[in-house]
């Protein structure tokens, strides 16, 4: 896994995430070109879907992204609607197995991608991802671990 900041340790990373969350334009923009910086040109991007089963930040960062460095964008994956990890964790309550349900809704690239997120805590979501997909790299603005 690749990734640009530490969450709780460089100035700012948690605000800007925060921000990004509520779908600020500039917070959208900046991460994105952060992200674009340590990705190569002509990235294939994977989107995380958020809770609501779909990609919404990352989708949009991810579309920023190729139009900083070219690529494109696969948005193939899909899960449940479901209840924000974030509150599931600061309310102490447990992760039933089937939380996430991600599935594809399309094929996986042959060359090399990424699989996109904004905030990587436990590793539990890409952990999940990363059983329906054969050899995805990772890549996050921030990092809590």
């Amino acid at each position: 896994m690749i990734f640009v900041k530490n969450y709780y340790k460089d100035f700012g990373a948690r605000e800007l995430a925060h921000r990004v969350k509520s779908k600020d334009q500039k917070s959208l923009q900046l991460m994105a070109e952060e992200i674009s910086a340590i990705l190569p040109s002509d990235v294939i991007i994977v989107p995380v879907p958020s809770r609501n089963g779909y990609a919404t930040d990352t989708l949009d960062i991810a579309q920023i992204i190729v139009r900083l460095n070219g690529g494109k964008v696969l948005d193939i994956l899909k899960g449940k609607e479901r209840e924000s990890l974030y509150s599931l964790k600061k309310n102490n309550k447990k992760i039933d197995e089937d939380f996430f349900c991600f599935y594809l809704v399309g094929n996986e690239p042959d060359s090399v991608y990424y699989v996109l997120d904004t905030v990587v805590d436990t590793g539990r979501t890409l952990n999940e991802i990363s059983k329906l997909l054969s050899n995805p790299l990772f890549v996050c603005h921030s990092k809590v671990f």
